[in-house]
């Protein structure tokens, strides 16, 4: 029998948390442990996962936020000291049938794929397409971009098998990749911690990842992170984290692109600024774009 640690990250998750837990709950798949990491939730998650009955569960409550990438190596190391197999790292802001882990499983066996992962779809619009592949975008500066996002799903991308990217909300890998690969980056504090491992994975080239397209998880998209404020427009958060963690992964891991594009993606997130509807534009929203390029660049 196949044993699945399943590592999930909480940070006032109070508001998602309980959905998640009974689909666990439920789950057909029962050969697993729930290795919760907190980190340092205020709100009543804490309490919340305490009154967790009929689930294997560990929890990890961190007196401050460490971080994505920090707090998931905690899980994954934990996974690895006790023998676990496979190791699926969820995100807490989705909800799945009860046959999904057990499907994903099988596919992986199946398929002997070392990292497996599958279609996920918006929760509020469950006709649509958040991620079914994903690749790294040169034209871009290499930022991940998902195949299909936005877009009913028709079968149109059910073809596709392999691919060069996958957000870890909900995504099964070998213990063995993490020997071979090593663990998550822990500069990145949230954004771009997947992204630079996978693209890592890659660059390896001894493992691929695989996308069983016939299964879906739904995903509350952005509910976890501090992405847009109340108008809809872009965080100073998310705008500090995603700009830094941009120009950090590049200089990492292809340094003679990442000085070449750096003119590039200086104009780039100064016009997107000024000229998105998604971004607040302001002298602060400007001063804090550039001194996150400068943070990234030397970080």
């Amino acid at each position: 029998m196949i044993k699945v640690a399943i590592i999930t990250i909480t940070y006032n998750s109070s508001n998602v948390i309980i959905p998640f837990l009974k689909c666990l709950s439920e789950s057909s798949f029962k050969d697993f442990k729930l290795f919760i990491i907190d980190n340092n939730s205020v709100d009543e998650t804490v309490e919340i996962i305490c009154k967790i009955k009929k689930i294997d569960v560990q929890v990890i409550e961190n007196k401050k936020n460490i971080g994505v990438a920090a707090a998931n190596n905690m899980g994954i190391k934990l996974a690895l000291e006790q023998g676990y197999q496979k190791v699926l790292l969820s995100n807490n802001d989705i909800v799945f049938d009860k046959n999904i882990i057990g499907d994903l499983v099988n596919f992986s066996k199946n398929q002997s794929s070392s990292i497996s992962s599958l279609k996920i779809m918006y929760e509020h619009d469950k006709d649509k397409i958040w991620y079914c592949g994903g690749f790294f975008n040169f034209n871009k500066g290499l930022v991940p971009e998902h195949l299909g996002i936005g877009q009913p799903d028709f079968g149109q991308y059910n073809h596709l098998k392999y691919s060069d990217y996958a957000p870890t909300c909900f995504v099964l890998f070998d213990s063995k990749v993490f020997s071979e690969i090593g663990f998550m980056d822990e500069a990145y504090f949230v954004y771009f911690d997947d992204t630079d491992f996978f693209y890592r994975v890659k660059k390896n080239g001894n493992f691929k990842l695989l996308v069983n397209q016939k299964i879906k998880i739904f995903h509350k998209v952005g509910s976890l992170t501090s992405t847009s404020d109340a108008k809809g427009k872009k965080s100073n958060f998310f705008i500090s984290q995603n700009i830094q963690n941009h120009f950090y992964f590049l200089k990492k891991n292809e340094r003679l692109y990442f000085y070449l594009f750096i003119p590039f993606l200086f104009i780039r997130y100064n016009l997107r600024t000024i000229v998105s509807n998604q971004y607040k534009f302001s002298f602060n929203t400007l001063l804090l774009v550039n001194k996150s390029i400068i943070k990234g660049i030397l970080k």
